[in-house]
């Protein structure tokens, strides 16, 4: 996933501004770790995994345990299917779909990136705030 000119406020988990790398920093406070392999999977292999995971969505960052194989594996395959252009143009549905307060309204009359949608927004609605079955 290359970046462009502002590109970092576009990867986010839901895109409004950084959101998703607040979310991230929250859930990965501690920076440095003797442990390759944690870092790895919180970080990423390389600079193209790290942009991938800010541009989850947040809740798939919050619980990735819980989402790994309950959406995560989805999302990530729909994800990496879109071209470049598609995935600038995604990104940036995003970024607006976060400030539009008929969010629901507009994403039911969509048909491109629906699915992906979906993962972000489920049924058009937010996702909830801790995932069915966790209690906090």
């Amino acid at each position: 996933m290359r970046m462009r000119s502002g590109g970092m406020s576009r990867l986010n988990g839901n895109g409004a501004g950084c959101a998703g790398f607040n979310v991230f920093c929250r859930q990965h406070e501690a920076w440095s770790s003797p442990n390759p392999e944690f870092v790895r999977a919180a970080f990423g292999k390389n600079i193209e995994e790290f942009y991938e995971i800010l541009s989850m969505p947040d809740h798939y960052i919050v619980y990735r345990d819980h989402y790994k194989d309950n959406g995560a594996c989805e999302w990530r395959r729909e994800l990496r299917r879109l071209s470049e252009p598609e995935r600038d143009e995604f990104l940036n549905l995003l970024e607006r779909l976060n400030r539009d307060r008929r969010r629901k309204h507009t994403i039911s009359g969509m048909k491109r990136y629906r699915s992906l949608l979906e993962h972000y927004y489920p049924k058009g609605e937010s996702p909830p705030r801790i995932p069915e079955g966790r209690s906090s």
